[in-house]
């Protein structure tokens, strides 16, 4: 003979059953299930399905409260990777101004070293015209007794005077080579600054490359992650709606519970009051005629 099962056991046959069908099981058909059991068993399912989708909602706060937090961490992330990028950006504009103007200071440069190194040429052609021709007196002189005196002053002063030019033509000639060189240090380091700057500017490029790929991450986690709080939400306001309906269910069986016994002895009342009286001579019929003596009213006389 079969039993009636328990309120526990109901229970844990309904899980059961739900966990056998791999949870697809959807909420209208554990609401069909449960309807086919008894009123105590199916208040206990209901509670125990109300009581699950209450962990969900509290998971689900928790999940949602987890993922703001992050959405908040990444918008901050790319605030302060758009500064950097923004700042990055200037950095490389500077630079590149500050190429230009070192590429315009060497172009100058370079024509003045130019000139000076024309200049030099110059001077020394004229001095090596001066040395040629004060060596050409000096190793083959005119005779004096077959040139006329005037012609011999002429040479000594000619002499006097390419000799008094030497000197001054040595001191031009240092003073050009001088600023030549100090032409040549100055280029120098002016293209040196200039490689430098265009190294800085070049890793400059990687940096703000770098930080453009990192912010193009960020906006794509960003997006990623609040889709995902939108169904979480979604998953939030249906599991509230499920837990709502659940809620008034329990509710309501539960009013059921403590209504049916005042309901049932109601009942029970109304029933025994409509039932007829019966006879007294029929109560005592069972009873041994010797024991009745005295109790069985007598017939009416007449």
């Amino acid at each position: 003979m079969l039993t009636k099962p328990t309120s526990l056991g109901v229970v844990l046959w309904v899980v059961l059953a739900l966990a056998c069908t791999g949870g697809a099981t959807s909420f209208g058909a554990r609401a069909q299930t449960t309807a086919q059991l008894p009123e105590d068993a199916r208040h206990d399912v209901q509670r125990a399905e109300y009581d699950r989708v209450a962990r969900e909602m509290t998971l689900s706060e928790e999940k949602l409260a987890k993922l703001a937090a992050e959405i908040a961490t990444i918008k901050k992330d790319s605030v302060t990777l758009t500064s950097a990028l923004i700042q990055s950006a200037k950095t490389e504009k500077k630079l590149s101004e500050d190429i230009d103007e070192i590429e315009q200071r060497l172009a100058t440069l370079n024509g003045q070293e130019t000139q000076a190194r024309s200049n030099l040429s110059a001077q020394r052609d004229v001095m090596a015209n001066v040395l040629g021709a004060l060596e050409r007196m000096g190793l083959n002189p005119p005779p004096a007794i077959l040139v006329r005196p005037e012609d011999a002053l002429a040479s000594v002063r000619s002499s006097i005077l390419l000799g008094a030019v030497v000197p001054e033509m040595r001191v031009k000639t240092e003073a050009l080579l001088a600023e030549l060189r100090k032409l040549s240090r100055l280029t120098a380091s002016i293209a040196a600054e200039r490689d430098n700057l265009a190294e800085a500017m070049s890793n400059q490029s990687v940096e703000r490359k770098r930080l453009e790929i990192l912010v193009e991450e960020k906006r794509q986690l960003r997006h990623e992650t609040e889709s995902t709080l939108a169904q979480e939400q979604q998953r939030a306001a249906e599991l509230a709606a499920r837990a709502g309906n659940l809620k008034e269910l329990v509710e309501s069986l539960e009013k059921e519970a403590k209504a049916a016994p005042a309901d049932n002895a109601d009942t029970a009342s109304i029933e025994q009051a409509a039932m007829p009286l019966p006879d007294a001579n029929i109560l005592f019929g069972s009873l041994p005629f010797t024991s009745m003596q005295g109790q069985v009213a007598l017939p009416v006389s007449g």
